[in-house]
């Protein structure tokens, strides 16, 4: 579940006019107070280290991790003034410690916790950090994180970040913490996850909720689960009466669950995290009287088109923008107004890497500032395009990154950004401005084959963003000569289109070191590129162009010489060599590998070996190998062929794509063999 959220849908994202009822509600109703549960009684307290915290040097339901986590433990409960009855807080209690086992996972003793400090919805209250090691002499020492070395860092007007350092971290070293959270928002529990990207001994959540409130819990969790429960009466002075309430305690335990850690081609780790979910579903008056508090995608776009961060937003007109528009207007075709005001603004305004669905400071402003968010730069875009004639409505997205969405749960919260839709006839385009170096035509790489949710008042809907026309594309024709010392001299001819074109672009603008290196690959790292030039590197709409000169020198033993016909290409490394997988395959976009090769042997050579022609093909033909050969007596031609035609594999598939892949890779990365004739 993503923190980012806006001022004014914090309180869960419920429809304003139920939100409205419930507060008023609460306010005249609702006196009393819950104290904090004391610490589970199967944990050693804060503090409490024992010798055996120390005798592990590795991790034994998880062995090889760098660090292990042998305690996370969350409390969540509801507080209320005795002074102010109408002042009702909810607090998250959250305690971690951590075992470091390698060197790699000294990273851990930097910490950073980011909340939402906007109008001090959260704010962290109290903070205890410590470090332990074990002396020459066998005693626990303890180091303690002085409060001036804790800082509280302010990201923007809406967030902020509590960092410090842990002092005396090494490879055997026991760091723990523990801090208190207050929050403003009290119908919303956010996710508890169980799995971290290192292993977990001990996982526990403890919700301590009034009894008015009913929550839905969702567990997404495969390991055993403990659960416990009671019910809690409390009484409270208020203003010299006494009050009774009844309170929910449900605790959630889990042990000894491995790291999710990160794999090749893999979506957002969250995914795969166990975990707890929990929506606020009904709120008990009492006598009989449940009241339904469940929104739905209808009032969640109804909520967001009155946002003044969000809908306000587009119906804005910032100053400045009047010459786009008019230049925009002066251009004929829906398609050729919106690359003028995408491309513009796309060159002019700066993203400074935070995704967000929101503007919280105004479009107006982003415009002067030349830059802002995802949700500052694409609400001014759809504002921009819809003054300049071409309707566009915001769809809202969960990136890879950030995880997969539950359609069933109209959670704001659950997307992290947002980008520009425009249909225009049969096609449509999602444009996001943050992109420099992507053209309208493709749909964003980190949203593309996934789906979003449209923000529009008559015609709200999730859409299905995957693109049947570009895949990544590249066509590579290598013309090599071998020369009498051994030497491989020649040209190269490489087209890259879609996805691979917009990858090959990113590398460029950042280096041309960065982009040759992309293009030989960590296999052919030994050949020397002579010269480079490029052609369309400003025409999006077409593939760029490489053309190279390259030299190398060919390895050889006894006689023989050995070159690979998998020059230029980014299939010569196996990605899948483990195992096994927990997560699945996600290539993002379908792929496309063409290589046309024509070598020439010097007069004092002759092929000793050559690969035979072969055709291979997944057995659910999903992915297409194929190669042809042909040669006489001194020159060499070849044809190879790769065709990814899915582009997502579940994690049961794996063990068919590893051994596919493995074949793959052995037959593309075969050698051709020569050999110096005989005298």
């Amino acid at each position: 579940m993503s923190l980012f959220r806006s001022p004014s849908a914090v309180e869960g994202h419920y429809p304003k006019e139920k939100y409205i009822r419930l507060m008023k509600f609460l306010f005249s109703l609702f006196v009393f107070v819950v104290q904090a549960a004391v610490a589970q009684k199967d944990l050693p307290g804060f503090g409490n280290i024992d010798q055996a915290d120390f005798e592990d040097k590795d991790c034994f339901f998880d062995p090889g991790a760098e660090a292990c986590k042998l305690i996370d433990w969350g409390n969540r409960y509801y507080t209320r003034s005795t002074d102010d009855p109408s002042s009702f807080t909810a607090m998250h209690e959250r305690r971690v410690r951590i075992k470091i086992l390698k060197p790699s996972g000294l990273s851990y003793g930097n910490l950073t916790i980011p909340f939402y400090s906007h109008n001090n919805d959260e704010s962290i209250i109290d903070m205890q950090a410590c470090t332990y090691n074990i002396t020459e002499d066998g005693k626990i020492k303890k180091t303690r994180v002085n409060k001036s070395a804790i800082y509280n860092n302010r990201i923007n007007n809406q967030y902020s970040e509590m960092i410090l350092v842990f002092p005396d971290v090494k490879v055997g070293s026991v760091i723990e913490y523990k801090y208190l959270m207050r929050l403003k928002s009290f119908t919303e529990i956010k996710d508890w996850y169980f799995q971290s990207s290192i292993p977990t001994k001990y996982s526990g959540y403890q919700v301590r909720i009034p009894a008015l409130f009913h929550f839905a819990i969702q567990p997404l969790t495969a390991d055993s689960l403990e659960t416990k429960e009671a019910t809690i009466t409390e009484r409270l002075m208020i203003k010299g009466g006494v009050v009774t309430s009844t309170t929910v305690q449900k605790n959630f335990i889990m042990r000894n669950l491995p790291a999710v850690r990160n794999e090749p081609f893999m979506g957002s780790a969250r995914d795969y995290r166990q975990r707890l979910s929990f929506q606020l579903s009904e709120i008990d008056y009492g006598n009989g009287n449940v009241v339904n508090i469940r929104s739905d995608w209808e009032d969640i776009v109804m909520e967001l088109t009155n946002d003044p961060c969000f809908g306000m937003q587009i119906k804005k007109k910032p100053a400045g923008t009047k010459r786009l528009i008019a230049d925009a207007l002066q251009v004929e075709g829906i398609e050729n107004r919106m690359a003028l005001v995408y491309n513009y603004l796309k060159k002019n305004l700066r993203w400074n890497g935070r995704e967000t669905i929101y503007c919280y400071e105004g479009i107006k402003k982003v415009f002067q500032k030349k830059g802002g968010s995802s949700g500052d730069i694409n609400l001014l875009l759809i504002s921009v395009l819809n003054q300049a004639g071409v309707h566009a409505v915001p769809i809202l997205f969960s990136t890879r990154n950030n995880g997969l969405v539950n359609t069933a749960l109209p959670f704001i919260n659950q997307f992290n950004t947002v980008m520009a839709l425009v249909e225009d006839k049969n096609k449509f385009y999602v444009l996001d401005a943050t992109d420099e170096y992507a053209g309208y035509h493709l749909i964003p790489e980190k949203v593309v084959n996934t789906r979003g949710f449209v923000v529009a008042d008559d015609n709200w809907r999730w859409l299905e963003v995957a693109d049947t026309l570009h895949k990544y594309k590249v066509i590579t024709a290598v013309s090599g000569e071998i020369t009498a010392d051994g030497m491989m001299k020649g040209d190269a001819l490489i087209s890259s289109s879609g996805y691979a074109r917009k990858q090959l672009y990113k590398d460029w603008l950042e280096g041309k070191e960065k982009f040759i290196a992309h293009q030989l690959g960590d296999k052919n790292i030994m050949v020397q590129i002579d010269g480079l030039e490029l052609d369309n590197l400003e025409t999006d709409s077409l593939p760029l162009e490489q053309k190279l000169r390259f030299s190398t020198a060919l390895s050889n033993t006894g006689g023989h010489y050995y070159f690979n016909l998998n020059l230029f290409s980014a299939l010569s490394i196996n990605h899948f060599t483990a195992t096994e997988r927990r997560t699945d395959i996600d290539f993002s976009f379908p792929q496309e590998y063409t290589i046309y090769g024509n070598y020439t042997l010097a007069g004092n050579f002759r092929f000793e070996e050559l690969p035979q022609d072969i055709s291979l093909v997944m057995p659910d033909t999903s992915i297409v190998f194929k190669r042809f050969i042909s040669h006489d007596n001194n020159s060499l031609n070849v044809r190879i062929s790769v065709d990814f035609k899915r582009c997502y594999y579940a994690a049961e598939e794996y063990p068919d794509l590893a051994a596919f892949y493995k074949i793959l890779l052995s037959k593309l990365n075969e050698a051709i063999i020569i050999k110096s004739k005989d005298p």
